[in-house]
């Protein structure tokens, strides 16, 4: 037999049944994977099968809107796993970084760029020089935590990392060098 419920029509049995009680999902909520953006974007752009990149007027300005896409959907995981979406941009300036124009990223890392290597070099020996303490014989154990570091950081990345991240690596080691060496002879 048919009931009306409010504009519904739900049949009797639906209407008397009982809700049964479950344990609560203890499941962790699944995490959206990088897997699952490609298919969002896919879907949203249209597409059934991996773009083939072409440089064409008409390509350009369809390309600017995935990578726009594709900044809005890093930005939101970002916000969404509690991460900060906003990067250092020099000068004591921060920048959204879905608001970072490819243009912008590669003058942010370029040689004189803010994330360029010697900029960041400078950074990373500063906060080393300020670990080391103005003694010379904690030197040794803060070059080693550095390698450590930038060995944990290639290991993160699969064993390989950017050529500038390899360039910052090789000038903040030559950098705490040449301060240690500074150090030494002002004894």
């Amino acid at each position: 037999m048919m009931k009306p419920v409010g504009n519904a029509v739900l049949p009797a049995a639906a209407q008397t049944a009982q809700v049964s009680k479950t344990k609560p999902n203890t499941e962790p909520p699944q995490v959206p994977t990088l897997r699952d953006d490609a298919a969002v974007l896919d879907q949203v752009v249209g597409r059934s099968a991996p773009p083939v990149l072409a440089y064409t007027a008409a390509g350009r300005t369809n390309a600017t809107q995935q990578t726009s896409l594709l900044q809005s959907l890093v930005g939101r995981m970002f916000q969404e796993q509690g991460l900060n979406s906003e990067i250092a941009v020099g000068g004591g300036e921060v920048m959204e970084i879905t608001q970072v124009s490819p243009e912008q990223a590669q003058a942010l890392i370029a040689e004189d760029g803010y994330w360029g290597a010697d900029q960041t070099s400078d950074r990373i020996v500063e906060f080393a020089k300020g670990m080391i303490g103005g003694d010379p014989a904690r030197a040794e154990e803060v070059r080693a935590g550095l390698e450590k570091g930038f060995s944990q950081a290639k290991e993160a990345f699969g064993g390989t990392l950017p050529e500038v991240s390899e360039q910052t690596i090789a000038a903040t080691l030559s950098k705490f060098d040449e301060l240690v060496a500074a150090m030494g002879s002002a004894e």
